[in-house]
Parts: C-alpha cells; sequence; structure tokens
C-alpha cells in the first residue's frame, strides 16, 4: 500500500485503487502477467485445501519485500467476501522451514497462553509442503497495517487511541503470563552471554542484566514492529509470531513498540529522522 500523509494524495490513491478494481485504467509498467496451461487454483491452493481451505475462494498473492528467504501469502477471501479470512504463507525458496517452524511454535506458545494473548494473535490451522516449498495455513489478520495507518492523514488523537489499546493489550499480556523471577534467568544469562557484549562500545554496562533487581518474567511477541500489526474494524491483530520467548524481559515490547510507533506518530518517516 502506497500511503502518503497528504490528504489529496491518499483520496487520489483511494480513487486510482477503486478505478483500477474497475478495469477503468490501464496496467502501469512493469506489471508480470503469469498465465497457466490448465484452469483452476495455483498447485497451493490445491495443498492447502488438504488443510481445510475452501477450494472455492477468490485468491490475491502478497510479495514480501526483502530476502529471498521470506515468505508470500496467498489471501484466501470466501466468495463474494471484501476481506480475507485465511492465509497461505509458503517459501519462495524450497527446502526453506525455518520460518515455518519458528512461527508454528509462537502460534502454539500464543494459543495455550489463551486470554488476551490468543485474543489477537492469528490460529495455526495446519503445515503441508508443495513440491519441496513449506506452506502452512491460518487465519488472516484483515485491516491496515499500522505502519500505513499511521502514515495516513488523520487525527492525531485517533491514531494516539490505536497505540494505546495496543499497549494496553501488551501489559495485559505481561500480566496474564507473569511467572516468578528465577523463570527470568535463563532469558537473563542469554542476553549477558549473547547480546550485551556486542553494546559496550556503545556505553553499554555488560553487567547490566545481572544487576536487575527481581522481576517477574512473561511472554514477549518480541517483534511488535509497526509492520506487525493490522488494525481493522474490530480491532487488530499481532502477526509473525517467530521469535516469541515466553519467559521474556517484562514490558520489553512496550518499549520496542513504543519506540518504533511514536516516531511515526510524530512525523519521523524516515530512520535518520
Amino acid at each position: 500500500c502506497i500511503s502518503h500523509t497528504e490528504r489529496w494524495r491518499a483520496l487520489r490513491n483511494r480513487a486510482a485503487g477503486r478505478l483500477a478494481g474497475l478495469g477503468a485504467l490501464p496496467a502501469p509498467d512493469g506489471v508480470v502477467s503469469v498465465a497457466v496451461r490448465q484452469p483452476g487454483p495455483p498447485k497451493l491452493l490445491a495443498v492447502a485445501a488438504e488443510l481445510g481451505a475452501p477450494e472455492d475462494a477468490a485468491w490475491l498473492m502478497r510479495v514480501t519485500p526483502g530476502s529471498v528467504v521470506r515468505r508470500n501469502a496467498l489471501l484466501l477471501f470466501p466468495p463474494g467476501a471484501r476481506e480475507p479470512d485465511l492465509v497461505v504463507k509458503f517459501s519462495r525458496l524450497p527446502g526453506e522451514s525455518g520460518h515455518f517452524d519458528r512461527e508454528e511454535r509462537g502460534l502454539a506458545l500464543a494459543a495455550r497462553a489463551g486470554g488476551s494473548v490468543a485474543a489477537h494473535a492469528p490460529r495455526h490451522l495446519g503445515r503441508a509442503e508443495a513440491r519441496g516449498h513449506e506452506l502452512s495455513l491460518e487465519s488472516a489478520a484483515a485491516g491496515t497495517e499500522l505502519s500505513v495507518l499511521l502514515r495516513l492523514p488523520g487525527s492525531r488523537r485517533r491514531k494516539l487511541a490505536v497505540l494505546d489499546s495496543i499497549a494496553g493489550w501488551l501489559v495485559a499480556v505481561a500480566r496474564e503470563t507473569a511467572a516468578p523471577p528465577p523463570a527470568l534467568q535463563p532469558e537473563l544469562d542469554r542476553l549477558a552471554r549473547e547480546v550485551l557484549p556486542l553494546w559496550t562500545d556503545h556505553g553499554v554496562d555488560p553487567a547490566i542484566a545481572a544487576e536487575l533487581p527481581p522481576v517477574p518474567a512473561s511472554l514477549q511477541h518480541n517483534d511488535v514492529a509497526e509492520e506487525n500489526l493490522i488494525v481493522g474494524g474490530n480491532g487488530f491483530t499481532a502477526v509473525d509470531w517467530e521469535w516469541v520467548e515466553p519467559r521474556g524481559i517484562p514490558l520489553a515490547d512496550v518499549v520496542y513498540f513504543g519506540c518504533r510507533a511514536l516516531r511515526l506518530l510524530d512525523g519521523a518517516l524516515a530512520e535518520e529522522q
């Protein structure tokens, strides 16, 4: 989605999207057309049907920018629906299963936690393979990426209300999943061993983890970035649960989320700002 802070540009893009959907705009330069020898759904969807995906669903492919080892997705729409209810994630390269292993584990942790955690997480519905390509079926998160929402013109108060609801959820997750302080020790040991040495040249005290007072451990999503939060009419969904830590630093997600989202709210759209 292309977003602009200027209202007229945002309205122009929305109008262009509607016209393109009606076939009233010519195809832009650089469009790649794909043809098949025989009619029917992509092979990936035929395999996903064995996991419970409907065979008559309309689909739209989402291509993720970045490294070739990242995943793409097919959004599945029930007949006549304007929003997807399922998503098929698939690997670009054969044999790339790490993303799928980690996310299956993360969503299983979210489902077992229940309560506030599961209420804002997708449901993992199954894994399969198609010609060496890993795929998974999940419930879809319908709505607008928070990264786009914060860049669009609109009321700062309304945007801040969205951020407040997400931050409140993260606090609730920490409370509901809190474990006694000894449960945090393995994570503190890992930070001291693997993370803090990388930051000593930047002035970080390597003893900071050892000097932390006794605090509870709590479930940590570990990647509540603005592009991993989808805001819709019924609230929001956090996606990409690959890096979940069941016994993590309490409220670390709140700090990470705030640092990333508040700078966009304040108009610092580039990292340099």
